[in-house]
Order: C-alpha cells, then structure tokens, then sequence
C-alpha cells in the first residue's frame, strides 16, 4: 500500500512551494550556523586526548551506537 502511493506521487510532478521566509533571513542564519563550517575551531584540541571514541546518543542522552 505504500509503495503504491509511493509510485503514485513519483509519477506527479512536484508542486512548487513559496517559502514566506525572506532571503536574507535564511541568509543570515546559514551565516551564524557554526557547527558545519569546517574552517572554524570549535574548541582548543590541546585539552582532549584523541580516543577514537564515536558515540550517538538520542535527545533524551540514551546512548544508541557507541563505537570504539
């Protein structure tokens, strides 16, 4: 049943959307959004040991994947 309505939207072409969000402020907080620029030090490195530990834990802090 879902991939019935899958395949039926995929047939359809896409509606186009207006966003009501102006340019410049989606602009301006792709420009403040520090986490993906990777030219940007976020923390002085010489404080950490490199672990190679790799965690992922869900909003409530469960851990999910924990990878070492």
């Amino acid at each position: 049943m879902l991939l019935d309505h899958i395949n039926h939207a995929r047939r359809h072409p896409s509606k186009s959307s207006q966003s009501g969000v102006p340019d410049k402020a989606i602009d301006q907080c792709e420009a403040s959004y520090e986490a993906a620029d990777g030219q940007k030090q976020k923390a002085a490195m010489d404080n950490f040991d490199d672990t190679r530990l790799m965690a992922l834990i869900c909003r409530h802090d469960i851990p999910l994947f924990l990878q070492t």
